[in-house]
């Protein structure tokens, strides 16, 4: 009954060994190898009625563990693979993510650069706006001081005609009087024979005449009173008698006849 055990012990455990150099690795062979010298060596202590079986039961759970480690072998293989590419599509996506926080840095930059420059181009436009408006403020003085200007230019326009016009007819009524003068002071010309009577019978008058060197009165109204202004109540005033002289044409008769009325305290005529 050893025997037979002995030989079914071996049986199995070259059965074990086909399994486990079954597989590629040099360390699973060798715990193969040790798993059947310590069964052989375990089957060689047991004597008992069972073994077979109860050895069947062990080799079957050993393999379980060892389908149970090669599966969480290969669990653990794809895991790693799996968190390879977790880690491989983390990584693809860290770069995602950077090439897309540069691009998003980028863009904000563009568009900082497009704020300042709106900033900027409207700051430009709200100078010209003002500067439009000032220009425009400017014409609309310019045009009303213009207006201004030529209403006044009208008006000064007006008056100096109108001042001409009263030029003119101050100088008409200034010949008219001259001449009604005139004609009042020699009119008649009995005054001046009169007057040549009486230069005759005065030799200090007629002196005096005959020294006057220049002439600077016409004959107007205006002109005979102030020759006759020329006199006080003591005397003549010499140096106004001097501007007598020349009368060849008779323009100073009624000077003449003044200074003679105030000698003789008669009515100038």
């Amino acid at each position: 009954m050893k025997i037979s055990m002995i030989a079914s012990a071996t049986i199995i455990g070259a059965m074990m060994t086909i399994n486990a150099y079954g597989g590629s690795s040099l360390d699973e062979i060798n715990n193969a190898q040790k798993e059947k010298s310590d069964f052989i060596k375990k089957l060689e202590e047991v004597s008992k009625d069972g073994f077979l079986e109860n050895l069947k039961q062990e080799q079957l759970k050993k393999q379980q563990e060892k389908e149970q480690a090669q599966q969480q072998k290969t669990a653990a293989e794809r895991a790693r693979d799996e968190a390879n590419k977790a880690k491989t599509a983390a990584e693809q996506a860290r770069d995602e993510a950077n090439k897309a926080k540069t691009a998003a840095e980028q863009a904000r930059d563009e568009a900082n650069k497009a704020k300042t420059a709106a900033e900027q181009a409207r700051d430009e436009a709200n100078k010209a706006k003002t500067a439009a408006e000032q220009a425009r403020d400017e014409a609309n003085t310019a045009k009303e001081q213009a207006k201004q200007s030529l209403e006044t230019a009208k008006q000064e326009k007006q008056q100096a005609q109108q001042a001409r016009q009263a030029a003119e007819r101050a100088k008409k009524e200034a010949e008219q009087q001259k001449t009604e003068a005139e004609g009042q002071a020699f009119g008649n010309s009995g005054k001046t024979k009169e007057l040549n009577e009486i230069i005759e019978k005065d030799n200090v008058l007629g002196d005096t005449f005959q020294k006057l060197s220049s002439n600077n009165f016409k004959g107007s109204k205006q002109d005979l009173e102030k020759a006759i202004e020329v006199f006080n109540d003591s005397k003549y005033l010499d140096y106004k008698l001097v501007e007598l002289y020349q009368d060849s044409a008779g323009n100073q008769n009624e000077q003449k006849l003044c200074i003679r009325t105030f000698k003789t305290k008669v009515s100038c005529i």
